[in-house]
């Protein structure tokens, strides 16, 4: 992509400053329309009366169509009125690409024009969301993705057509969708730029927050996502995989002792530590959020169910539930994001209770599907041993096991939660609830 040198900002801003021919009228705007190229959706959006420079940029910033910003001419509208806004909506579009450059030198244009700190915050701030819905998307974290696109456009003219442009721009933004990589850099260069930003400072602060918490997460999904293309020949990779809080530990352990009681060679892994290069001929590794990648390079998934309200009462136990309503959307995420990912992908799906009350009869299914048969007593003595686990004093890297974590045993979600909010659980979640036999 083109940036701009110091000599070309300079060139520009001296080139602003003088005052436009006479003879440059309607035409010019037509010619810098049919410059920039047709794009026949866009105009769904802009009233027939009205298809100026400025409603023909805002409508393609509502479509998402960055290059086309940032092709705008802005010589050619020295004297608008509307040159404020035309080098903004241009700055959006380098913001997009990931040329902060390019838009921090359009951005101080807006400004010596009269665009006021509010309208560049928010602007930015849009863009921002933008970013995060794009990575939501990636995450397979639809109802993030939905959210963040709506607040993206939601910046813009409240008058449009706002459920056409959300719509739209999500279509736009997925159909572009980059790798992992290039999301994480494009968040990463807008981490500095927004925090520069004045006014609206509450929602910058949280915003902030949440940015470094998507860039913590994207590293862990870049991580996750790299390819095993490489493996060695006869690797296999097994994937044991699930909503957290769903017995998960249990079954990684489970897997582990199967396959090293049969002469296996075995390597075990947390997703976020895993090293792609170990040499053994079995890779096992665990993991909560979707990994796309590497679940479909994966030979064979595992996977873990519980009742939603159960997982609710001892993420609380644990002090890992959020507050609020952000709890239902914690509870949400993990039903139609996390769950219903490995629900779709799994081998194998193992059921919460069946670990507590028939662990034998989980531990000869989970041997079958890895095709390592196990005797009645090898079953039964490989459930004392997962039980006589315990709880380490910090996180243990071999067992998967937290500080705190407890012996498998039924504890009914009631013990735990208030009756207000089981009952938002229930309304939340009930035909989840219903079809997995759970009501």
């Amino acid at each position: 992509m083109k940036k701009h040198s110091r000599r070309q900002t300079a060139k520009l801003k001296v080139r602003l400053k003088q005052p436009i021919r006479k003879e440059i009228k309607d035409s010019v705007v037509d010619n810098a329309l049919a410059e920039l190229g047709p794009f026949d959706p866009v105009m769904s959006l802009i009233n027939n009366n009205n298809t100026t420079i400025l409603a023909s940029a805002k409508a393609h910033w509502y479509f998402g169509e960055w290059q086309w910003l940032t092709n705008i001419n802005l010589e050619l509208f020295i004297d608008h009125p509307d040159l404020a806004k035309l080098a903004l909506l241009k700055a959006s579009g380098f913001q997009q690409l990931g040329d902060m450059q390019s838009c921090e030198t359009f951005l101080r244009v807006a400004k010596s024009k009269g665009c006021d700190d509010f309208s560049i915050a928010k602007i930015l701030l849009a863009g921002v969301h933008n970013s995060l819905g794009r990575i939501s998307a990636l995450k397979h974290d639809h109802p993030q993705m939905q959210a963040h696109f709506s607040q993206a456009v939601d910046a813009g003219d409240r008058e449009r057509d706002t459920k056409l442009a959300i719509k739209a721009r999500t279509v736009k933004e997925l159909a572009d969708l980059g790798l992992l990589t290039k999301a994480e850099t494009v968040l990463d260069s807008q981490v500095n730029l927004f925090a520069k930003t004045k006014h609206i400072a509450k929602q910058q602060d949280a915003l902030l927050n949440l940015i470094r918490k998507q860039q913590q997460e994207l590293k862990i999904a870049t991580k996750a996502n790299r390819p095993i293309d490489g493996a060695a020949p006869g690797k296999q990779v097994i994937l044991i995989a699930s909503m957290p809080r769903s017995g998960s530990t249990w079954l990684f352990n489970c897997a582990i002792k199967l396959l090293k009681l049969a002469g296996k060679d075995v390597y075990s892994s947390w997703v976020d530590d895993y090293d792609v290069s170990n040499s053994a001929k079995i890779h096992l590794i665990k993991a909560h959020d979707p990994v796309p990648v590497l679940s479909e390079k994966a030979d064979h998934i595992i996977s873990t169910r519980r009742d939603i309200r159960d997982v609710a009462a001892s993420l609380t136990r644990m002090k890992w539930n959020k507050s609020g309503d952000d709890f239902l959307n914690q509870l949400n995420r993990m039903v139609n994001t996390v769950h219903q990912f490995w629900f779709e992908r799994s081998d194998l799906e193992i059921e919460y209770n069946q670990i507590i009350e028939e662990p034998e009869i989980a531990i000869e299914a989970i041997s079958h599907s890895l095709n390592v048969p196990v005797t009645a007593k090898t079953a039964i003595q490989i459930s004392i041993e997962l039980d006589n686990l315990k709880a380490p004093k910090t996180y243990d890297l071999k067992t998967q096991l937290h500080p705190h974590h407890r012996a498998m045993k039924k504890v009914h979600y009631s013990e735990v939660l208030n009756e207000t909010l089981v009952n938002d659980i229930n309304c939340a979640f009930d035909e989840w609830l219903d079809l997995f036999g759970y009501k």
